[in-house]
Order: C-alpha cells, then sequence, then structure tokens
C-alpha cells in the first residue's frame, strides 16, 4: 500500500457497524498486508441474530461467494470470526468485546423481531441470554480467543448498558482488572486475555 508500507504488525478493528464490518472483511484487510506476521482481530459491540444474514449478503448485498458462503447461521459475526479462524488458525489473534446488556443492540434486535425499536428489562435480559450463547460460540470454535465483558452506564430501571467501548470509554477499566485499551495492547504482544465472564 503506497502511504502505509509493510507493517510487520497489524491490528483491525471496529465497533458496532465497524465490528460488523470488522468481522466481515477482516480476512480481506489481513490478504493486503501480507509482511504483517503479528495480526489482531477485535470486534467491538456487535451482535444481531437474523436467519437471514446469507440472503442479504448474496441478494441485496452481492457480496462475493467467499463471504456470502460462510454465513450458515444466524449469527454473522460468530460465522464469520470463526471462518476467520478456519482459514488463518492461530496466526491471527481474534478478541470480541460487549457490554452485558447493550442498549442499542437490544433495541435493532427488537427491531428484526417485532418491527419496534424498544429497550426494556425483558429485551435487557433476552440479550444478556444471547450474549452468553455468543461468548460459548467464540470458545467452541476458536480455541484462545480473548474476550472483554463490561458494564458501563447502567440505567437504573432496565440495568441495560451503554453500546460500544472503543469510541468513549477505552482507557476505563469497566469493573475489570484491565481496560479495553490495555486488553488490546496485551493481546497485540502476545498475551490474549479474557475478561468479565
Amino acid at each position: 500500500m503506497k502511504y502505509v508500507g509493510e507493517p510487520d504488525t497489524l491490528l483491525v478493528t471496529g465497533f458496532s457497524a465497524g465490528g460488523f464490518a470488522t468481522s466481515l472483511l477482516a480476512d480481506d484487510v489481513i490478504s493486503r498486508f501480507p509482511s504483517a506476521q503479528n495480526v489482531t482481530v477485535c470486534v467491538d459491540s456487535a451482535l444481531i441474530l437474523y436467519d437471514g444474514w446469507h440472503d442479504s449478503a448474496a441478494d441485496l448485498w452481492q457480496s462475493p461467494k467467499e463471504i456470502s458462503d460462510r454465513l450458515t447461521t444466524n449469527n454473522i459475526v460468530l460465522d464469520s470470526l470463526t471462518a476467520l479462524y478456519n482459514k488463518r488458525g492461530d496466526s491471527v489473534k481474534i478478541l470480541f468485546d460487549c457490554s452485558y446488556r447493550d442498549d442499542t443492540l437490544q433495541q435493532y434486535q427488537s427491531y428484526i423481531d417485532n418491527g419496534k425499536m424498544d429497550k426494556t428489562k425483558e429485551l435487557g435480559d433476552e440479550f444478556e441470554k444471547t450474549l452468553d450463547e455468543m461468548v460459548h460460540g467464540l470458545k467452541e470454535n476458536i480455541p484462545g480467543v480473548g474476550i472483554y465483558i463490561w458494564s458501563f452506564n447502567e440505567d437504573k430501571e432496565t440495568h441495560n448498558t451503554q453500546h460500544t467501548i472503543l469510541s468513549s470509554n477505552v482507557f476505563d477499566k469497566l469493573g475489570n482488572e484491565k481496560s479495553v485499551c490495555e486488553w488490546i495492547y496485551d493481546a497485540v504482544n502476545g498475551e490474549v486475555n479474557t475478561f468479565g465472564l
């Protein structure tokens, strides 16, 4: 790349919509930097279940087949990160973080499920279960995955929490031993950890 050069270290990351893009396109980004031997991918706050991800990717977005073919379940991020691990193995360190009752993600999930953007304690409860399943899926499919679950700006009534951390409180510990910044820095330097489970 003309202005980037040939780095030996690469961090591919994004939050919210950028987190979904990170999971989908990390392999493509990695391919453009063949000199990078130290590669870390970090998805922040991207988790929405939808049975039509494959059809959307193939028909609506007209994605390349190598992208749409990896979407086999209702979890686009888990499918994409699993495919990344299956292709690249331990040569890529994979990280995922999310607040445990993400206020914004549950609103979009409500819209997909019921046609209405909503945020309630019950939707927060459901999101918490979905996140638990996501964490189990990541741990089962990607040995050595790093996970950071956090809580910030919790609503007193619903207990729902802030959406994304990379865009705002990246240096705060959020009830964990380390901040998200320290967690990512450690992973880039070879020490992949999990916090907040």
